[in-house]
């Protein structure tokens, strides 16, 4: 399977080091654009997303939406590709514990999916509860460095 890793980061910011040699990562810088962290999130995020559609859509099946902060293997990430169904969103615990929604900071998505993600409309709403079916993958953990 082809899969792109797409990373928003903010300046000057450090990517996570992970064991992901087997997959390319499309990066794009936040531009603050509004006082909002969740709208300048969801912004950058339909940059990410139009960057794909434009240049790489043909070339890859799935996306590995990750967050730059999060380190994760390779091992992982195939859990993820293993869990995956058409229309769901298989995602990595990146906290360690169960919050009040699925955390997409280690997501796969597949490239028809993603193009569908409606980033712009409602920019407060936080980008996880934008995707679609979004589930946790038992023993597919990841960690925010």
């Amino acid at each position: 399977m082809n899969i792109l890793a797409v990373t928003p980061i903010r300046p000057g910011t450090i990517i996570a080091p992970c064991n992901l040699d087997k997959i390319p990562r499309l990066i794009s810088e936040l531009v603050p654009v509004h006082d909002a962290r969740e709208v300048n999130i969801n912004i950058n995020r339909a940059r990410l997303q139009k960057m794909f559609v434009d240049k790489y859509f043909g070339l890859y099946d799935f996306v590995l939406l990750l967050d730059s902060d999060v380190a994760v293997d390779y091992q992982t990430v195939q859990l993820l590709v293993d869990a995956w169904k058409p229309g769901t969103v298989p995602c990595a615990n990146t906290k360690g514990m169960q919050t009040d929604h699925v955390v997409a900071s280690c997501a796969l998505i597949s490239r028809v999916d993603y193009r569908n993600v409606d980033y712009v409309t409602n920019l407060y709403t936080c980008q996880c509860m934008k995707l679609p079916n979004t589930f946790y993958v038992k023993g597919a953990l990841a960690k925010e460095i």
